[in-house]
């Protein structure tokens, strides 16, 4: 008798006539929030036609990080360095057999996520709308 060694937790295809994307992202660090304390929310705005994995977080917070100055060419500069991953994955009905319709699939572009989503983030400071704990 045969045994099933190769594991059972894989990502099911997307059902015929659909895309799927899978991003693995990083919010790596910031430069210029000079503060206490510093953490960057995120939000990721999915585009008409898209609809996120109930598992895909669409939004969220970074740990609070102390800025460090380092020395730049110029000057000095307030740096974070956060290494937040997180991960999204988008599905898409296509109409018909082929994209038609004005379906867009993600470009395979480093940082681009035209056609799926767009990400945003805005970095709270202490003393913010949201004071971050120290």
């Amino acid at each position: 008798a045969r045994k099933n060694l190769g594991g059972t937790e894989y990502t099911a295809p997307p059902p015929p006539g659909g895309l799927s994307a899978h991003y693995v992202c990083e919010l790596v660090g910031t430069e210029g929030f000079p503060g206490a304390a510093l953490a960057v929310q995120y939000f990721v705005h999915v585009n008409e036609g898209w609809a996120a994995s109930p598992e895909s977080l669409l939004h969220g917070m970074t740990q609070a990080c102390r800025p460090k100055w380092v020395e730049t060419d110029d000057a000095r500069a307030s740096v974070t360095h956060l290494g937040f991953p997180f991960e999204l994955e988008l599905q898409r009905r296509l109409s018909g057999a082929g994209a038609g319709a004005g379906g867009t699939a993600p470009s395979s572009r480093r940082g681009s996520t035209a056609g799926a989503g767009t990400a945003s983030a805005s970095a709270l400071r202490s003393g913010a709308s949201r004071p971050i704990p120290e």
